[in-house]
């Protein structure tokens, strides 16, 4: 999820931008107001103070701020990848487990014995 806010991130930085309201962008990238002057205070989104000592932060207008469908299809595409990888990892698993058990029947009776 982290990589998809940072990607919608950068889409809406690309472009020309100009200042928006903390609100409206909170709402487009799905998380608090808070979190958007913590991202600025980091700076990982652009923005200023102005005269009044209210922050706007610089939001790209070219592009849809509201991604969710390309960030929903993003995010289905990585459970797939993660399946798919677990689904490897048990299959190495299993493998290493049976080669364990035939090594393990190979020992000798007299040397299981020793304690």
């Amino acid at each position: 999820m982290a990589q998809s806010t940072i990607a919608q991130i950068e889409r809406m930085r690309r472009g020309a931008p100009r200042p928006g309201t903390l609100k409206k962008l909170a709402e487009a990238l799905g998380i608090s107001v808070d979190a958007v002057r913590m991202r600025v205070r980091r700076a990982t989104l652009e923005g200023e103070h102005d005269a009044n000592g209210r922050l706007h932060v610089w939001v790209d207008t070219d592009e849809p701020q509201s991604d969710s469908s390309a960030l929903i299809s993003a995010e289905d595409e990585l459970v797939a990848t993660l399946r798919e990888q677990l689904q490897a990892e048990r299959a190495a698993h299993s493998e290493a487990r049976r080669l364990l058990a035939v090594a393990l029947e190979r020992i000798p009776p007299q040397l299981q014995r020793i304690s």
